[in-house]
Formats: structure tokens, sequence, C-alpha cells
């Protein structure tokens, strides 16, 4: 893939510098030489929830001031892949930090906030799962299931948006 320095300007030239927005980068090492997109004005915000996914590991038998276990390791690999596939799929929306935990059974989950509406899913070594709730007025409606696919994730993700 080729480089690209980006500088900034001192404050004093920044009105009289021409400014070149690149929208395209094509790899070398991709035999079709379709470009891909660059995505401007998107900060690469899942570094920050890797770290937290990480950092599950570092968690100790009874971290809860009771007894759950430690996080299920199997369960935090498949937790950073997941989310990473996640964050791949919607890189170019709206990204919403998750809350990172663990459960009392050692799997790890991801919890979502936005308005009246949140998304848990659960990471367990073999599969992911999630509840929906949307409370509306007086009411609560929640709803559970599992994601199999990128497409489940994308269904779930707009539900949590709209």
């Amino acid at each position: 893939m080729s480089t690209l320095s980006v500088f900034a300007a001192p404050p004093s030239q920044q009105a009289s510098t021409p400014t070149t927005i690149i929208d395209y980068v094509a790899p070398k090492d991709r035999s079709d030489g379709e470009p891909q997109t660059l995505i401007k004005n998107f900060p690469n915000r899942y570094p920050k929830l890797e770290r937290k996914i990480n950092d599950l590991m570092t968690w100790r038998e009874g971290w809860d001031g009771y007894d759950a276990p430690r996080p299920n390791p199997a369960s935090v690999r498949h937790a950073r892949s997941w989310a990473e596939d996640l964050y791949r799929d919607l890189s170019a929306g709206l990204w919403i930090e998750p809350h990172v935990s663990a459960d009392e059974d050692g799997e790890v989950s991801f919890e979502w906030w936005k308005g009246r509406k949140k998304l848990t899913v659960y990471v367990t070594p073999t599969a992911v799962e999630y509840i929906k709730v949307d409370k509306t007025n007086s009411s609560l409606e929640m709803k559970d299931g599992s994601i199999e696919t990128p497409k489940n994730r994308r269904i779930l993700w707009n539900w949590l948006l709209s």
C-alpha cells in the first residue's frame, strides 16, 4: 500500500494552502486494482475497545467481589474477533463505544445504549447471543437470539440506531 504523509500547515499558511482530499487508496498487493475507500473524519476507536477486551484477561477470580470466575480466555479471544468484525462492518457509520464486562460465568458481555434502546451481546467460546430491549412509553419490549452472520450484526446495529 502506498504511504501518504500529511502535515499540518502553520495557522498563518492554512488559509492560502491548497487542500487535496483523498478519497481512495489502491494497495499495491491487490490483484484487482480496486480502490479501498478512506473514511474521512472518522477516528479509529477500535484500539480503545480492543484494550478494554484485552484488559479482561487481567481480571482475577472473584473480580465481582464474590466468587465469579476470571473471564474465559477462549471467550475473550472470540469477543475480540467478533468486535473487530462488527467494527469493520460499521466503520463508515456511527460507532457507539460499548461497556465491556464479563458475566458470572466468565463469558464476555458488551452493552450499548442509545436513547430508549439497549443492546447486550454475550460472547462464549462458540456462540454470540443478544438481548435487545426497547422501552416505549410504559411498556418494555425484549427480544433475544443468536448472532450468526454479518447480516445479523448489521440488522441489530441498525435496530439500535433507529
